[in-house]
């Protein structure tokens, strides 16, 4: 099996922890989140941190472990969130376009959702998300989001927006600067807080209001088009006087000027010394050599 490594695992209290919960070694009494297979904390000078399998362990899988650093940072991610460290949490704007028009396009932006931070209470994962939050009426969908993974089927009702929280510059942080190690908790913190740290990484799958903003922006659009002044755009260049196309009259044809066959004489090939009768223009290939390039003539006195 090659080595993984694993950023967290879950303690003998089944509790997932960090590399740095525990003492090194065997010692730390973990296993992988994955496959179960028991693991060793490495707390090294010149590598990050991480959990490994152990290639000593009794309880090996049957399989090889399929766990990745992603799938591995969304359980403990999930576990944080139930445990209420993950509370405070920024929800993006969300705005939209409708454009009419082909030449000259009429653009309208609409605001669906402006930028604002939460103090979420309770996390659930009574859905089909990995995480949901009461919101008044509504409810607050979370998916975590990184390389390989599809989102479920998104909803269709009124009541429920989905925001997708994207972990994958996660791992580049994870391993980089060896020496300066640090824990994830407050990075994952930082990512739901919204950090200007992690541009972008925070957005909306679905929002309830989406259709009915992009709705109106139709709307307005239309009150505005005018199909007449949608018409091709001509710039100063294109609308000078082109003169006009005079072609010049056909030349009368010529005729057709037929060579002369030529005398008649005697043909002899230079490289194989053939020998036949022709005129001079029409018999000057060789029958042997296929080409003319060595044939002599002599004409008939």
């Amino acid at each position: 099996m090659s080595e993984v490594l694993i950023p967290f695992a879950i303690h003998r209290d089944n509790h997932m922890v960090e590399v740095f919960d525990v003492p090194r070694g065997r010692d730390c009494n973990c296993r992988c989140p994955s496959c179960g297979q028991g693991v060793i904390a490495r707390h090294g000078q010149k590598t990050v941190w991480h959990f490994a399998h152990d290639p000593k362990a009794d309880d090996k899988p049957y399989q090889a472990c399929e766990l990745s650093f992603f799938s591995c940072c969304r359980l403990y991610l999930i576990e944080r969130a139930l445990a209420g460290e993950l509370s405070r949490l920024s929800l993006p704007e969300l705005v939209v376009a409708e454009r009419i028009g082909k030449y000259r396009p009429i653009l309208k932006k609409g605001r669906v959702n402006r930028a604002q931070k939460l103090e979420i209470s309770e996390y659930r994962t009574d859905g089909p998300f990995d995480l949901q939050a009461r919101l008044g009426n509504h409810t607050l969908a979370i998916y975590i989001d990184y390389p390989g993974r599809l989102p479920p089927d998104l909803p269709e009702d009124e009541f429920t927006g989905v925001l997708a929280v994207d972990i994958t510059q996660l791992e580049s942080r994870y391993r980089r600067d060896p020496e300066r190690q640090k824990r994830i908790l407050p990075v994952l913190q930082s990512l739901f807080s919204d950090s200007p740290d992690w541009p972008e990484s925070i957005y909306w799958l679905y929002h309830p209001r989406t259709e009915a903003v992009r709705a109106k922006l139709r709307n307005a659009l239309l009150k505005e088009y005018d199909p007449a002044k949608d018409q091709p755009c001509f710039t100063s260049q294109s609308r000078r006087r082109v003169p006009a196309f005079n072609p010049a009259p056909p030349k009368s044809p010529q005729p057709v000027q037929i060579r002369e066959s030529g005398p008649s004489g005697v043909f002899r090939c230079l490289k194989c010394q053939n020998k036949w009768k022709g005129r001079k223009f029409l018999h000057a290939t060789c029958d042997s050599c296929r080409t003319h390039l060595y044939s002599q003539f002599h004409e008939h006195q």
